[in-house]
């Protein structure tokens, strides 16, 4: 080990150290980058990873300007470490057991000193859950949307028991199996545009198309199928069923 050499390096590491401290990037991480050259050259183990330990420190709160800095240190003294605790390990006959594997993986291995959250960082956080809860609300807002926009409440207001099914068209030729009874006054609040009204013995008093949020009522049904606004049907309907 050359004593001169690990002299020099801890001078510069104690120098770059409070360089950082006081906010000079540049001139602490030259002063760093020197103390790792002496550290490798007098084979100081223990030195290299007390300047790593340093720059991470200082690279978690770093500027975006000087990440590229910190990063080309980070990786360079990786290797220094992995280099120099490799040979002691052969030189002790022991396996080696390598300190920065993550160095073999893709992408930016240098970055692998985890930054943490910065107030950069935070930032981006507070923004990112932001639009998340816009989102979210817009999707809210489009369901209970969609759902009132499709909501009808029937009105039975005849004098009979009347059947009411679910169309998937207007001519509602394909009815919902699922069917309501309604006695005379019930309401039935249903999702849907399209509805066929029966009576008990099955006969068809007629259709409602009707748009959503609103209320219809039994006598308003009219032969199904048919185009136009919802009109009433005449007094005498619902005893003159559409067949």
């Amino acid at each position: 080990m050359s004593v001169r050499a690990a002299e020099r390096a801890t001078r510069a590491l104690d120098e770059g150290r409070a360089r950082l401290e006081r906010g000079d990037v540049a001139g602490g991480l030259d002063r760093l980058e020197h103390a790792r050259k002496d550290f490798l050259k007098a084979e100081d183990l223990a030195g290299l990873r007390e300047l790593r330990g340093v720059v991470e420190d200082s690279y978690r709160e770093s500027a975006e300007a000087d990440e590229p800095a910190f990063e080309r240190l980070l990786y360079a003294s990786a290797q220094n470490i992995r280099f120099l605790s490799r040979r002691a390990a052969r030189k002790a006959q022991v396996p080696w057991e390598d300190p920065h594997p993550e160095l073999d993986a893709p992408g930016r291995p240098e970055m692998r000193a985890e930054r943490g959250l910065t107030q950069r960082d935070r930032r981006w956080v507070v923004i990112a859950g932001v639009l998340s809860a816009v989102v979210i609300a817009a999707v809210v807002v489009g369901v209970v949307f969609a759902y009132k926009s499709q909501r009808v409440v029937l009105v039975n207001d005849t004098n009979e028991r009347v059947e009411v099914a679910l169309c998937d068209d207007r001519a509602c030729e394909r009815e919902s199996p699922v069917t309501t009874t309604l006695d005379p006054g019930e309401r039935f609040r249903a999702i849907g545009h399209n509805f066929r009204i029966t009576r008990e013995d099955g006969t068809t008093l007629g259709c409602i198309h009707s748009g959503g949020g609103t209320t219809r009522a039994v006598s308003d049904a009219r032969e199904c199928g048919a185009s136009g606004s919802v009109g009433a049907m005449p007094a005498s309907a619902p005893s003159r069923p559409v067949r």
